[in-house]
C-alpha cells in the first residue's frame, strides 16, 4: 500500500521482502532515501543498517512499531536519519522523504579546510587532525548548517526546520538532540577531547566554537 502511494505519487520505488535482499538491491544500485523496517526476515535492520553505513550515505528512515526513546537513540547511534513510529501517517511520511531528499540550501556548499578540519559538502567527507569522520546525512547537514554560523547560537527550532524543510514536524526535539550527541561524540574522538565543539545552551540551542588542533 505504501509502495503503491509513493509511487502515485510520482516516485520510483523498490520493495525488499527481507533484508538479504534489502542489501543486494543497495549494492547493485544507489536510491535517494531507505524506509527500513526494524524486523526483518534473514537480516535485521539494525543489521542491515551498521552493513549500510560501511559503503553508503543514504539517508535512512526507521520505521518501528515502538516509540521507546532508547530505540530511537540506538538506530540514530547506528546511522539512521530519522524515525517513524506504526502506524504510520502516511502523508507525514511522505514529507519527511522528501525532507531527507531535499534539504534546505542552508549548509555548506563550498569545501572548508583550514589544516585543522576538512569538509567536502560534495562527498560529505570530513576529516579532523587527519582523521576521517563518518556522519549520517542528517548528522552532516546539522554540522554544516551550525559551521555557517560559528560563534553564534542556533536554536533548536531552527535546525529542525532545516532537518524538515515544509514540513510541519510534530516530533519535538529529541531527534535533534540525539544528533547532536552523536555529532560532538563523533568529533572530540578524532579532535582534542578537550575541545568543547558544539555547546549546548539549555532548551535554546547550539553553538559551534570550530575544531581546535590536537595538542
Amino acid at each position: 500500500m505504501l509502495a503503491d502511494f509513493l509511487v502515485a505519487e510520482g516516485y520510483s520505488v523498490h520493495t525488499a521482502h527481507d533484508g538479504a535482499y534489502a542489501q543486494e538491491l543497495c549494492v547493485r544500485q544507489t536510491f535517494s532515501c531507505i524506509l527500513l523496517d526494524i524486523n526483518m526476515p534473514t537480516v535485521n535492520g539494525a543489521t542491515f543498517l551498521q552493513l549500510l553505513r560501511a559503503f553508503s550515505f543514504t539517508p535512512v528512515i526507521m520505521c518501528s512499531a515502538t516509540s521507546g526513546e532508547s530505540d530511537m537513540v540506538r538506530f540514530f547511534a547506528l546511522g539512521a536519519d530519522d524515525y517513524v513510529t506504526k502506524p504510520i501517517r502516511i502523508h507525514e511520511l511522505e514529507a519527511r522523504i522528501k525532507a531527507q531528499i531535499r534539504r534546505a540550501p542552508t549548509e555548506v556548499t563550498s569545501q572548508h579546510d583550514d589544516d585543522t578540519l576538512y569538509v567536502d559538502p560534495r562527498t560529505r567527507t570530513v576529516v579532523i587532525n587527519g582523521r576521517s569522520v563518518k556522519l549520517t546525512p542528517s548528522e552532516f547537514h546539522i554540522l554544516t548548517v551550525l559551521m555557517t554560523r560559528p560563534t553564534q547560537l542556533v536554536s533548536r527550532r531552527e535546525l529542525v526546520e532545516s532537518l524538515y524543510p515544509n514540513v510541519e514536524y510534530t516530533g519535538g526535539f529529541r531527534v535533534l538532540d540525539v544528533h547532536i550527541s552523536n555529532i560532538r561524540s563523533k568529533l572530540t574522538s578524532a579532535a582534542n577531547p578537550a575541545a568543547d565543539i558544539i555547546t549546548s545552551v539549555y532548551g535554546v540551542g547550539y553553538v559551534y566554537n570550530g575544531v581546535k588542533p590536537r595538542v
